[in-house]
């Protein structure tokens, strides 16, 4: 394998140098610890010049920016997961291992930056070594020189142990950036400066390529059993899990003399200090729960407050935007297209955009002050009695954002059953795509005001859905503990990172690659099902919606005593082709308090949650024969033609939530479960079983409601 390391490398550099002045490509890899800032160096050195996707035949998200070095030479810089070494556990790490030891893979780079977290170089080295014994050419970099005053010592001391390029930096302040360029220039225009004279492999090559391979091929390989002859009699080498105690053992030893050099030896640090003192509270099995329960109330109350101002200046510009294009346009399909159909569908979504971007914020905070490792340990003893792991409660956290991140998280649960649980259980988390739904429909169920004049009561509405939908998915998981068998150990190993100062460009970055996501992704869906819903709704069989239009005229002319009688456009609407759809399904849904055109929304949301909201907007613009207005003020005039009552009550609109806090109407979720699970069977069960539920759970709120009311 190392032969074939040195061949890939060889090869690379006459592909990539071929042709005096010509532009080059190169793949620069970037690992490290969990922990050790390499987001933090990912976005300093590439910007908004990257882009997300995946491991190849895997969902593992794989972050590649683009690096400009200058001298001709253009890079892909990737970040690979975060790994404690290539003896995997999670699945995470399984995917580095994977890429490093199959050199044909396209991730594979053609130079390695390692960084280390100075603090915690202890932890951080062992993985180094493995990467050394790879023959990549590497760069280390030291990250926190920003808060270690004696660091050239330091450098000094780890370039001469490991024989390769070591200089100090900072991911938060952007301290020795220019120098880490300057440094990859040298080393890929030169590999062997990159490539130790060192070896931290214990006895030879093949007991490196046999006890690796075993990870990836079992036992049977052939270079496994040869291992067996090789290695000495002791039972503790003749199993996998031993041969990697035993090389990591070997490793650590080898490491022994550099960290007990003085240079490196740890002294008390203000943030060493701080953390030990907030670890005292935050950590603490009581106190620490009913901290984060306060932090996350105090996070939905922030959504709903300040987003409210927002919120309220994007619809009254949507507004202006559909009278303005009616004033523009003159009348006809094309107008009513744009006016009634597209820009009540966009804009459905992006008036809630101020929510959901408050929403990743705090969730970036979390992440950026080390906090949210805090809670992972904090509740690992709680999630592992309803059958999950400590890091679910990232999943689950997560979930409030999107589910499909979520559940790509779960990679770093090693045990299978408690991964499948956290799996099935975190699209029952509410994520931001339901709150277009939540703020739409609380304002017909809650009244606007405070508790105590500082408690916003819709914001505690918000809270008391987060509350609930957290309950049921906890309810799920230990229902599934019972269920699945599994004699599989469980295990977690966890660093507790000191806490620091949230990194502004972080969060950012952060937001803004999920909100461009969020508006792009759920907007190419909602733009398409706006234009479908506008033709469905303009449009019916034969002359149905002529004849229908004709003899409303003819009785609103001439009216009865005390009728009410709907407009023109609410008939046309009934009689299309949306109508006529939302008719036939309406018998079912109506014990919910659902009209036809809500079931349209019903059924359109199954692409995406966030839809809803587009869909009652584009519905419900179509039926309008006056100047437009928002879609509040709009939905709360509409009033059911069968009962006189309004149609977003408190019966209906509470109906309605229940039932979106349940139901499970997300196509990208089904799809990334039966990605990770390899299977339909749980994306199935997930849509049969919580959508079940949600109609229940419906049908039992609305008709409790409708009675009291």
């Amino acid at each position: 394998m190392l032969s074939a390391h040195r061949k890939l490398l060889s090869s690379s550099s006459i592909n990539n140098t071929a042709g005096l002045g010509m532009l080059t490509h190169k793949k620069i890899g970037l690992f490290g610890n969990p922990n050790s800032g390499k987001s933090s160096l990912f976005n300093a050195l590439t910007g908004l010049k990257q882009k997300t996707g995946n491991f190849g035949g895997v969902t593992v998200e794989k972050k590649v920016g683009k690096l400009s070095l200058g001298k001709n030479i253009k890079a892909d810089l990737i970040d690979f997961p975060g790994s404690y070494s290539l003896h995997a556990i999670s699945l995470d790490e399984k995917i580095v291992t994977s890429v490093l030891l199959q050199p044909e893979e396209k991730a594979y780079p053609d130079l390695a930056i390692y960084l280390v977290d100075i603090e915690h170089l202890e932890r951080h080295l062992l993985f180094l070594t493995q990467l050394i014994d790879l023959k990549i050419p590497l760069i280390i970099a030291l990250n926190m020189a920003d808060r270690d005053l004696n660091f050239a010592p330091k450098v000094k001391l780890i370039n001469e142990f490991f024989d390769l390029p070591t200089l100090e930096i900072s991911s938060k302040t952007g301290q020795g950036l220019v120098a880490l360029k300057t440094l990859i220039n040298s080393v890929l225009e030169n590999p062997e400066t990159g490539l130790s004279s060192k070896s931290f492999f214990p006895k030879d090559e093949l007991l490196r390529r046999a006890e690796w391979s075993e990870l990836n091929t079992g036992p049977e390989a052939p270079e496994y059993r040869e291992l067996v002859d090789i290695v000495n009699n002791s039972t503790l080498h003749k199993s996998a899990l031993g041969l990697q105690v035993w090389d990591t053992m070997f490793r650590f030893e080898k490491l022994e003399p550099l960290m007990l050099a003085p240079e490196l030896r740890k002294s008390p640090t203000p943030s060493n200090e701080l953390t030990q003192k907030l670890d005292k509270v935050l950590l603490h099995p009581f106190w620490g729960i009913i901290v984060f329960i306060i932090i996350l109330w105090l996070i939905f109350q922030s959504i709903f407050n300040l987003a409210e101002k927002p919120i309220d200046m994007l619809e009254t510009s949507f507004t202006y935007v559909v009278g303005w294009v009616h004033q523009l346009l003159p009348p006809g399909w094309v107008t009513n297209l744009i006016a009634n159909g597209i820009i009540p569908g966009l804009s459905g979504i992006i008036v809630f955009v101020p929510q959901i971007a408050l929403l990743f914020i705090f969730i970036s905070i979390l992440e950026e002050t080390g906090y949210m490792t805090r809670v992972v340990f904090l509740f690992n003893f709680l999630m592992r009695k309803f059958g999950l792991n400590g890091r679910s409660i990232v999943a689950l956290i997560s979930g409030g954002a999107c589910a499909v991140p979520a559940i790509l998280s779960t990679r770093t649960i090693g045990n299978a059953k408690e991964r499948l649980i956290t799996i099935m259980a975190t699209p029952l988390i509410s994520c931001s795509a339901r709150l277009p739904v939540y703020s739409l429909l609380i304002a017909y169920v809650i009244p606007a005001g405070f508790m105590w004049g500082f408690i916003n009561k819709r914001g505690l509405a918000f809270f008391s859905i987060y509350v609930i939908s957290t309950l049921f998915a906890l309810f799920v998981a230990f229902l599934l503990k019972k269920m699945v068998k599994s004699d599989e150990p469980s295990q977690m190993m966890l660093e507790l990172p000191d806490y620091k100062l949230p990194i502004l460009k972080n969060i950012y970055h952060n937001v803004y690659e999920k909100i461009r996501s969020f508006i792009s992704e759920a907007g190419k869906i909602i733009l398409m099902i706006s234009v479908v819903l506008w033709a469905l709704a303009s449009y019916g069989p034969g002359d149905r919606m002529a004849q229908a239009e004709a003899a409303q005229k003819i009785r609103l002319e001439n009216p009865k005593p005390g009728e009410q009688l709907a407009n023109v456009e609410a008939i046309r609407l009934e009689n299309s082709y949306a109508g006529l759809m939302g008719q036939w399904i309406e018998p079912v849904i109506k014990p919910l308090g659902f009209d036809w055109k809500i079931g349209i929304a019903l059924i359109t949301s199954f692409a995406a949650r966030e839809v809803f909201v587009g869909t009652i907007a584009t519905i419900y613009s179509a039926q309008q024969d006056d100047s437009p207005e928002n879609l509040s003020a709009m939905l709360a005039k509409q009033v059911n033609p069968n009962t006189g009552k309004k149609v977003f009550n408190l019966a209906t609109s509470a109906s309605l939530i229940v039932f979106y806090i349940f139901a499970l109407q997300c196509l990208s979720t089904l799809a990334v479960v039966k990605k990770e699970t390899g299977s339909w069977k749980w994306p199935m069960i997930q849509l049969f079983a919580y959508s079940g539920f949600a109609y229940l759970a419906s049908l039992i709120v609305y008709q409790i409601l409708s009675s009291w009311s």
